[in-house]
């Protein structure tokens, strides 16, 4: 059952199980590229964070697969994706790279099957499925091999070209591999053959081609805010011995909030590798007689790669359970630059990687008759090992989207709607965003939000207006198409809204326009209430308003709305901070008007019509209730809720939070 679901999400046309998380936000970032015209930077889309655009390196596309395959996007099936392939290439590539150390440290191709076989069941790569590029390990594994190239002028050349691909490489496809495999390729040119002048120009080279390939992906084109709280995504002390629940033998230990990006369980075979090649090593340092070989200056720069990027995956505070051991504040602007890698805790890959190479050779070197015996051997217990991790995979390969419930009712509104804005709380949004993606990008009908693996300030900003044209009724947003949760909160006068379970659809006006071909009139409902100030300037005569506030109202009273107010001779602007407040308004004469810091209670008769309101503020009881003829129509909101009486019509009621703004 298990292969079967892996073998499933293999299938480049299934792309229900991506439509949730962070496999969403990689999976509809290719979707919006493939369907978009080309751009520069090279792998930018509008048809999410429309209308200004974002580079799909920030949305963890793998540009890599999208930038090759977009040439055919054409001929691909409508729906297609490459997560599930890719995934089947990386462990293809870790087993060849590691096949290629464990045969460069022997020559013997038992000993690199073996080797193969162990750093395919590395946990921490495992774990990873659900940031797929990061499982990229096999560029830290080809990255390493370079320091064990055979030395002659030709293999000098080969280490070049090799070194220039991994850059290129792993910038294409995650700048966190490139910060672990980059200074891995600066120190095999430094420290392999050649004069000082070719191994400075070849640094110099390959700082220009790395920058020059980040400005062409877009790297540079983003205003962020940056990425705070360095440290929290880190690596505990105890990781490499901290299953995390996910091993056969070992008890899971406590870690602090955050450190699950700093999972770098070895396994006990792995960790039985290094005790076995650590205890060889010092038997070899106290035996009589025996010497080491002289330490190479390649092997130095590892041991200082090793530690540098060791006390940088563990961060500050350094933390060994859920007890801190150091810390100390670092200044803001190194705190902030370092913030571009707050998941510090991933730093320890290559660490791990360059351990488990140098226990192998000292293994092949001191213990080379049962060398492959013993690696199979750990091996098997790796495997018997994580047999809870596997079981965690399988359960997550056998998942499947939920139904779709908003698909056949979005799809025949598409072709109406200039763009798509999605909102809500964040689970709920994220999937508005995701359907709205995969349905609109088809069509070039693109959407406004997008979850970005930075902050994007400029949509951002560019999202606020928009709700603000939005609840002035801009023409602009006349033809948006909106997909919220039902029960969210969204000022629109005059749109009209579509129920569908728990979803509420903003229909644009084309879709209005015809909707009796489409809808039935109970299907549609007219949307939020017009602007207040509209609303108390159009009950001059025939028509009675009646307004309760609740909780706190007075914060952000528009100065339209009072003005409106004004001019029925109300004194709501002496309303104070959650103040109780009530207004019985009849033909544009104030019947009765009071506010305090008590509850509220007034009772009357309206246009013939028998009404009871009351208010109280935050603090003198935090409710309201408007009720005409015994019956409740008050929205019971944060703010002003208004009902409006008029002759043979329906009654209408609306609510403000005019504490947060009319709109939030």
């Amino acid at each position: 059952m298990a292969v079967a679901g892996i073998m499933n999400k293999a299938d480049p046309t299934n792309v229900g199980w991506l439509m949730t998380g962070d496999l969403g936000q990689h999976f509809t970032g290719w979707h919006a590229f493939r369907f978009d015209a080309w751009r520069f930077p090279i792998t930018t889309t509008t048809l999410i964070a429309w209308p200004v655009g974002i580079p799909i390196i920030f949305t963890d596309s793998n540009p890599l697969f999208a930038l090759v395959l977009k040439p055919f996007s054409s001929i691909l099936p409508e729906q297609f994706q490459y997560i599930g392939p890719w995934y089947a290439l990386c462990l293809v590539l870790q087993s060849f790279f590691a096949y290629l150390l464990g045969f460069r440290i022997s020559s013997n191709r038992l000993f690199a099957v073996a080797v193969a076989l162990l750093f395919l069941l590395y946990p921490p790569l495992l774990t990873r499925w659900g940031h797929d590029t990061l499982m990229a390990h096999w560029l830290i594994l080809w990255a390493i091999s370079l320091y064990l190239y055979p030395t002659s002028s030709a293999g000098d050349k080969s280490i070049h070209v090799q070194g220039i691909a991994i850059i290129i490489l792993s910038t294409v496809i995650h700048f966190y591999l490139t910060a672990m495999v980059f200074p891995l390729i600066i120190g095999v040119i430094l420290f392999g053959p050649g004069s000082i002048t070719r191994k400075v120009l070849s640094v110099v080279a390959a700082l220009f081609l790395l920058f020059g390939i980040m400005a062409l992906l877009g790297y540079f084109s983003l205003e962020s805010a940056g990425s705070a709280g360095f440290g929290y995504y880190s690596m505990n002390l105890n990781s490499p011995f901290n299953p995390a629940g996910l091993s056969h033998f070992l008890p899971s230990l406590p870690t602090g909030p955050g450190q699950y990006e700093g999972y770098q369980y070895l396994g006990v075979g792995g960790l039985m590798m290094l005790t076995v090649a650590g205890g060889l090593l010092a038997y070899a340092v106290f035996s009589k007689g025996r010497t080491l070989s002289p330490i190479s200056h390649r092997t130095r720069f590892l041991i200082l790669y090793g530690i540098a990027a060791t006390l940088f995956a563990i961060s500050l505070p350094a933390m060994l359970g859920d007890r801190v051991v150091v810390a100390f504040t670092l200044p803001e602007y190194i705190n902030s630059a370092l913030g571009v890698f707050r998941s510090s805790g991933r730093f320890f890959w290559p660490v791990a990687y360059l351990l488990y190479v140098g226990a192998l050779v000292v293994i092949w070197r001191r213990a080379r008759p049962i060398a492959v015996p013993l690696l199979l051997a750990l091996c098997i217990i790796q495997f018997i090992d994580l047999i809870p991790l596997r079981a965690a995979l399988s359960s997550a390969f056998a998942r499947e989207q939920a139904h779709d419930e908003l698909g056949p009712t979005l799809t025949p509104l598409l072709g109406d709607a200039d763009a798509i804005h999605a909102d809500g709380s964040w689970e709920k949004k994220q999937s508005a965003m995701y359907r709205g993606v995969l349905l609109g990008a088809p069509l070039g009908v693109p959407v406004i939000p997008v979850y970005s693996a930075r902050s994007h300030l400029e949509l951002g900003a560019w999202e606020n207006e928009f709700r603000e044209h939005l609840a002035r009724g801009h023409a602009s947003t006349r033809n948006i198409l909106g997909i919220y949760p039902s029960g969210w909160y969204v000022c629109a006068p005059g749109r009209s809204f579509l129920t569908i379970d728990d979803w509420v659809l903003m229909l644009p006006d084309r879709t209005v326009d015809s909707a009796a071909i489409r809808y039935t009139v109970d299907q549609i409902a007219q949307g939020s209430a017009p602007n207040p100030e509209q609303l108390i300037a159009g009950c001059g005569s025939d028509c009675a308003l009646l307004i309760a506030a609740q909780d706190e109202a007075s914060a952000s009273l528009p100065a339209a709305l009072v003005d409106a107010l004004h001019m029925t001779g109300s004194e709501i602007d002496r309303m104070g901070f959650r103040d109780s407040y009530l207004i019985v308004v009849e033909n544009g004469v104030i019947l009765h008007e009071d506010f305090g810091q008590r509850p509220l209670i007034h009772t009357t008769r309206v246009l013939g019509r028998d009404v009871a309101i009351e208010s109280a503020g935050n603090t003198s009881g935090n409710r309201s209730s408007i009720k005409v003829d015994g019956i409740e129509y008050s929205h019971q909101r944060r703010g002003l809720n208004m009902v409006l009486i008029a002759p043979d019509k329906p009654i209408s009621a609306f609510s403000y939070d005019t504490h947060a703004g009319v709109c939030r």
